[in-house]
Formats: structure tokens, sequence, C-alpha cells
């Protein structure tokens, strides 16, 4: 037990990712019943919740399989590259996960059933493309955006488990402006966490400080967290037009973040990358936080 305590404290630290799954569930699941005209539940908010926290830990786990030879090599500090877990027991871990994950989504219906099995099938074809060469990794920028569309598949997922909307609804305009919203500060949490001081970067060159450099990553970092700004101002001019200027003022906080980047790209040390993680968390969480307010309302 102490063995797999270990592992989840290293790479799956409940400490970040259940306030990061709260965070989205009560976005996802206000959100989208606000859109809707209906009133949100804590049912709703719950299952979203969980859902993403369970398909957070299947990702890692699956990660932690298929990186394996590459941390080895260049993370040799991670528990699954010192086998305090073994891959056999990381990859049973996962079939576990997948199976709970199913019997949820069995629960709302056909539509959230097929967007699950495409959600899985999208992670299964990066697992297996990494196993098989993992020839996408020298094209950093590619490697990336073909990883980073599984957030569509899984918003549309996280969406029909609120049982308030259904596939042809998301295509309103609404619905894509929380699809860019909620995408973008994923984007964005994946950005920041692969931001490091020059001290800190290891030998494997999967950081986006090192593949795009200091002031490239955090273009990119801040760019990825002004649309996601704007895709946050328009949903709220559409649904809560009368508080519109309120949720402007809660996404001020960006400029917080972005002097914390500021500071960062003058003197790139450790500390101020921690600094920028903590104000970039803060921001994410902001520009969600007015999801309450339409709850409120």
């Amino acid at each position: 037990m102490r063995r797999y305590l270990h592992y989840i404290n290293e790479r799956f630290s409940p400490a970040q990712l259940l306030p990061l799954a709260l965070c989205f569930g009560v976005s996802v699941g206000v959100m989208t019943q606000v859109v809707m005209r209906q009133s949100p539940t804590y049912e709703g908010i719950t299952v979203v919740s969980v859902a993403l926290f369970l398909f957070l830990l299947r990702l890692r786990l699956l990660d932690d399989v298929k990186d394996y030879t590459h941390d080895q090599k260049h993370h040799p500090e991670r528990p699954a590259a010192q086998n305090v877990v073994t891959q056999r027991e990381l990859a049973m871990g996962a079939v576990v996960v997948t199976g709970v994950e199913f019997l949820i989504a069995s629960f709302f219906g056909k539509a959230a059933i097929l967007a699950f099995f495409v959600l899985s099938l999208y992670a299964l074809c990066l697992f297996l493309e990494a196993l098989w060469g993992d020839r996408l990794r020298p094209y950093f920028l590619t490697y990336i955006a073909i990883h980073e569309g599984v957030v569509l598949p899984l918003l549309v997922y996280l969406v029909l488990l609120t049982k308030s909307v259904g596939l042809v609804d998301m295509a309103a305009p609404v619905f894509v402006a929380l699809f860019v919203q909620w995408g973008a500060l994923f984007f964005v949490l994946e950005v920041v966490r692969k931001i490091r001081a020059p001290e800190k970067e290891s030998t494997g060159v999967d950081t986006y400080t090192a593949q795009l450099g200091i002031v490239g990553a955090v273009v990119l970092l801040i760019g990825s967290a002004l649309v996601a700004c704007v895709g946050s101002l328009y949903v709220a001019y559409v649904v809560l037009p009368e508080r519109f200027i309120a949720m402007g003022v809660t996404t001020s906080v960006l400029l917080c973040m972005g002097y914390a980047a500021w500071q960062f790209v003058s003197e790139p040390t450790p500390r101020q990358a921690k600094k920028l993680f903590v104000w970039t968390g803060v921001y994410v969480a902001a520009a969600g936080a007015w999801s309450r307010a339409a709850d409120m309302n």
C-alpha cells in the first residue's frame, strides 16, 4: 500500500487534481444547465467532477506505461521509472478505472456511452502510437496538438453527463464559446506545468521552455489565457448580460498572471516559475468562478 501512496502523491497529487476536477466540474455542471435554462444540481456537478478525476487518473496511468523507456532515460527519479509500481500494476489500474468510467457513462444514455467510447478510442490511439515507436515525440508542436485534441471529446462527454443537453444543442454559438473557454483553460494548465527554469530542465527536452524558449513558452501561455478570457466574456455577455461588467472584473486576475509571466521572463528562476504556476492556477479558478454567479442568478 505504501508503494501505491508514494506513486499517487508523486504522479497524481490529490491536492492538485481534486481541486482541478472540482473547478471544472462546477463550471461544466453549472454553465451547461444555466445555458439550457435549467437549475444547476449538485448531482450534475458531482458526476462531472468524478468523471473528470477518473479520466485524468487513467491518462496518468497510461502515460506512465507508454513513457516508461523515456522516463528511465530522462526522468529516472519518477516512481514508475524506479519500478516502485510495475508496468503490469499500472496497466491493471487503468483497466479498473476504465471499467468504473464505463459504469458511470452507462447511467446517462446512449449518447454518453458513445461519447465515452470515442474519448477512450482517441486516448487508446495515442497510447498505441507511443508503443509503436513514439514517432510523434520529435515533432513537439504536432505531438502536443494531437494529444490536446482529446480535450474536445472529453468536454462533449462531460457535458452529456449533466443530462441537460443533446449532441445537436452543442452546435449553438454559446456552447462553442464554452468549449473554447474550457479547452483553452485545459491547455493553459498543460503549458504552465511544463514551464521550467533553465536549471530545472531535464535531458528529455520535453517542456515548452526547452522547445520554444522562455519567451515563446510565456507567449503561448498568455495567448491561451487570453483566448479563454474572450470565451468567458462572450458566454457571460450572452447568458448574464446584466453581470457582464462583474464577470470582466473577475477575469482581471489575468493581469496578475501576466505580471508573474513578465517576472519569470526577466528572472527565469525556480521561484518565479512557481509563482507563475500559482497565479495561473488562480486565473483558471477565477475564469470559471463566475459560473457560481450564474447559479445564483
